[in-house]
């Protein structure tokens, strides 16, 4: 990591996750009165999508509490507005190395395997052989 990045990160006296501040410290600093998120409704997690969207000019933003999360998040919605229950990362993503098939268990989605180069005439070849 450069010199500039160490820096810029000790800097940081607020984190959302555990890039910094162990939990049980974090969580020391939440005052007592504040509105607890039920799963989605309300609260301090519903606060901060608020803030986010507005931020971003957008109508709404969901807040994920992990890198993992997201991209299982991203990849449901992604083959669903597609259409399509294939999916082709490349070998080397976290999704096929580390995920331990879990677009295939939780979503229902058919992960092709890409060991070889992703060019155009590759892929395709790639999810044809699939059926999809």
């Amino acid at each position: 990591m450069d010199d500039d990045l160490v820096a810029l990160r000790a800097s940081c006296d607020r984190f959302l996750s555990s890039h910094g501040e162990r939990a049980g410290d974090l969580l020391a600093t939440v005052p007592a009165d504040t509105a607890l998120d039920r799963y989605g409704e309300g609260g301090v997690v519903a606060d901060l999508e608020a803030e986010v969207a507005g931020v971003l000019g957008l109508p709404a933003a969901v807040y994920l509490p992990s890198g993992v999360m997201a991209q299982q998040a991203v990849l449901r919605v992604h083959a669903d507005r597609r259409g399509r229950r294939t999916v082709l990362p490349h070998p080397e993503s976290h999704l096929a190395r580390h995920e331990e098939q879990a677009p295939e268990r939780l979503h229902g989605l058919s992960v092709g395997d890409a060991t070889m180069a992703l060019r155009d005439d590759e892929v395709r070849t790639a999810v044809a052989a699939l059926g999809r």
